[in-house]
């Protein structure tokens, strides 16, 4: 299915898809592979099976190229040792099914408001669904999506899974 919203209306070339990820075309995911792995922030081992496992996969393309990209995604940690637990947050991992992911923006269309674009669409597919994501402590772009989208900061900072930052934990409750 393709979704279009009244910004990239205003920008010819620009489409975006919602899919789910067993709709993807072995290229695209490649395509969408190699764009995420260009962030540098998420690990590259096995990550095409990975988008595989989302529930939903949102990107835009300028014609062919994709250019922006996010999931909704299963959450991988178990209820001992996930974002909500470590940030202390006082919300029920189990009431959340659902984390917000694999978000990157070529850096030629940053700015251009994508990011809000890729999130509100996905967000839109699970209206009844509690959402979480995770943003590094210091990227206050990241954090605007969000809050714009209707996430809530919730708990303390916790350090990611390779120790060498810090991350917030952010929270959307369904309608």
């Amino acid at each position: 299915m393709t979704i279009t919203y009244s910004y990239l209306r205003e920008n010819a070339g620009l489409i975006l898809h919602v899919v789910r990820p067993t709709k993807l075309s072995y290229a695209k995911l490649h395509d969408l592979s190699r764009l995420i792995e260009e962030g540098g922030q998420i690990r590259a081992d096995g990550l095409a099976d990975r988008l595989l496992r989302c529930r939903w996969v949102a990107y835009v393309c300028d014609g062919l190229v994709v250019v922006g990209t996010a999931a909704l995604k299963t959450p991988e940690d178990g209820p001992d040792n996930n974002a909500i637990v470590k940030a202390q947050s006082p919300y029920n991992f189990y009431d959340f099914k659902i984390e917000i992911g694999f978000l990157m923006v070529a850096t030629l269309y940053r700015g251009k408001r994508l990011a809000s674009v890729l999130t509100k669409a996905l967000c839109d597919k699970e209206p009844l669904s509690n959402i979480y994501a995770t943003v590094a402590e210091t990227n206050s772009i990241a954090q605007s999506i969000l809050l714009k989208n209707r996430f809530i900061q919730s708990g303390i900072p916790f350090a990611d899974r390779a120790g060498s930052g810090m991350l917030l934990l952010f929270v959307k409750i369904s309608n």
